[in-house]
């Protein structure tokens, strides 16, 4: 066993967590003594008590389930949201929010690839007849992209919202 290791056995005791890991449990007064004492350890305890540790959990809202990795009890990283209507998003969140690279699939058939900021979505839309809108959304709605049929044509385009129909 290394300094280190025997340093947080005599300051901290290891409580396993449900998910198999393990949270340390810091004395205060031990912690105190040893930064008077042992300055090279110093600046690794005070990190050690101001880290925001990263967990993984459930957390269940009114409006559905999150799984996945928490940042102070609140999702950040991996995970998924499942509504109550069935519908299910899986993949990066920030702060709460969907944010990065995700996948949204709708009770419906509907299925959305791609990356998401500020709540708005920028991919790939599988609908159920197997269509594809391809682009950015606005407010939920297509804004730039294209739509194209089962077969790869085009069926419409989109430009800052607008739809022009392809002929």
């Amino acid at each position: 066993m290394g300094f280190y290791e025997t340093f947080i056995g005599e300051i901290a005791l290891r409580q396993p967590t449900s998910q198999g890991g393990e949270v340390l449990l810091f004395d205060e007064e031990m912690i105190k003594s040893a930064q008077e004492n042992i300055s090279a350890v110093e600046m690794r305890v005070n990190w050690l008590l101001s880290a925001r540790l990263p967990t993984t959990g459930t957390i269940r809202y009114r409006g559905g389930t999150y799984i996945g990795e928490l940042l102070d009890k609140t999702p950040h990283g991996q995970g998924a949201f499942t509504d109550p209507d069935g519908s299910k998003y899986v993949g990066q969140f920030k702060n709460g929010n969907m944010r990065g690279q995700g996948t949204m699939t709708h009770a419906d058939g509907r299925k959305f690839v791609g990356e998401w900021k500020n709540g708005e979505m920028r991919g790939q839309v599988t609908f159920p007849d197997r269509s594809k809108y391809v682009g950015e959304f606005k407010d939920g709605k297509p804004w730039e992209g294209t739509h194209y049929d089962k077969d790869g044509n085009v069926i419409a385009t989109w430009s800052e919202g607008g739809q022009n129909p392809f002929n």
